[in-house]
């Protein structure tokens, strides 16, 4: 087996505004001389992000309507705002034509994006929002079912982020009689603790692998993540997350029915105790996606199915109000706890 001498190259891009700031610096460094069989191919991008964004709309059309009536229909969203107010949304915020002014930044800061040739492609993002509980504001002004000319509605997400505020679990606690704490993020933030959103997607061939994530997959890519997906037989996605959200609200007429203090994790318990005592990251564990062939429920005929085997998810989600009108007109809260859906599956397929 011939050696040959393999250089590492560590990119780095910052991301500011709506453009990417493009000093890019690459360190060229010499490894040892290695097996090339050994080799592994691999690459990193860490992206620092400040977003403010505005989308007119989005649509998809059904051109043969319900159950083939030949009359088109339009499932569609207008008016899409994505940004970061350092306040409430107020209903003229949400109606105007730009919710978010250039500064209203959303934050995203440490998101790094490997790809390897055996694990695939690995996301990390640190840092969702600042440290103040402000994070992704989505504004959509109008959601369309059916008729494009009429509107049901509007959605309003506010603070969408992954900063597990000391306040959110106070509140929280009290409130379910609870016991949890973050856990240090290392960051030496104040008020609450980051919990890092980490993610894998592998394509791959019949082998055993367990990922760095703590999250077991049964599989070995067959390509770089970025690279042909022509031999690919199927692919799998992991992902470990905490995510807090202030609210999400359907809107309509001025009015909201909506979630307030929302909080997705998965209860740890670090002492052996039996009580969970620390948010760790809610888990999806071996997503598997792959097209194959399918017998319609409806018709009995052979069709090309997009297959999601094993929707394994596991999580804890805790709704701290559940409102009409303000999240302050509360009719109650809901803890939902030990959420598992191991051995779900879905097939999507046109009829």
């Amino acid at each position: 087996m011939h050696s040959k001498r393999v250089y590492r190259f560590t990119y780095w891009l910052m991301g500011g505004y709506a453009l990417w700031a493009l000093p890019v610096c690459a360190e060229l460094e010499p490894l040892q001389d290695v097996e090339l069989a050994q080799a592994h191919a691999q690459a990193s991008i860490e992206l620092d992000l400040q977003i403010q964004t505005s989308i007119e709309s989005i649509t998809y059309e059904d051109t043969d309507g319900a159950f083939g009536s030949e009359e088109a229909g339009v499932l569609g969203l207008k008016g899409v705002h994505l940004g970061s107010l350092k306040r409430p949304i107020t209903a003229s915020d949400f109606h105007a034509e730009r919710p978010f002014a250039d500064n209203d930044l959303a934050i995203i800061d440490n998101l790094i994006i490997d790809v390897d040739n055996q694990e695939g492609m690995r996301i990390n993002l640190e840092r969702l929002g600042d440290a103040q509980g402000n994070g992704l504001d989505i504004v959509v002004q109008h959601v369309v079912l059916g008729n494009e000319d009429t509107s049901a509605g509007g959605l309003l997400i506010e603070d969408l982020s992954n900063f597990i505020s000391d306040q959110q679990l106070a509140t929280s606690n009290q409130l379910f009689g609870t016991q949890l704490s973050s856990a240090d993020d290392g960051f030496n933030t104040r008020g609450g603790n980051f919990v890092p959103l980490q993610a894998q997607i592998i394509t791959e061939q019949a082998a055993e692998l367990t990922g760095s994530l703590g999250l077991p997959t049964d599989s070995v890519s067959t390509t770089v993540g970025f690279g042909t997906l022509a031999n690919a037989t199927d692919m799998t996605v992991n992902s470990a997350f905490a995510l807090s959200i202030a609210k999400v609200a359907w809107v309509d007429d001025g009015g909201e029915f909506g979630l307030a203090g929302l909080m997705i994790y998965q209860g740890l318990d670090t002492n052996g105790d039996g009580i969970d005592d620390q948010v760790g990251p809610a888990q999806l564990t071996n997503l598997k996606m792959q097209t194959v062939p399918h017998v319609s429920s409806i018709t009995g005929e052979t069709v090309q199915a997009m297959h999601f085997s094993n929707i394994d998810f596991k999580a804890d989600i805790a709704i701290n109000s559940i409102y009409v009108g303000q999240p302050e007109n509360s009719l109650g809260s809901i803890l939902i706890k030990g959420l598992d859906t191991s051995g779900t599956q879905m097939w999507m397929y046109s009829h």
